[in-house]
């Protein structure tokens, strides 16, 4: 179902490397940063 990809979605996501790590870019960027990691997840599930 829906609710099981989301949830795994939001797993990796935890996961990542690019959230554990100090965010060192402007904070007005972070919005952008997050769509770009959520963006790459789905094109390599295809």
């Amino acid at each position: 179902s829906i609710r099981v990809v989301v949830e795994r979605a939001i797993a990796q996501l935890k996961t990542w490397r690019v959230l554990h790590t100090d965010y060192r870019r402007p904070i007005n960027t972070f919005a952008n940063t997050i769509s770009a990691v959520i963006g790459l997840y789905f094109y390599a599930a295809e």
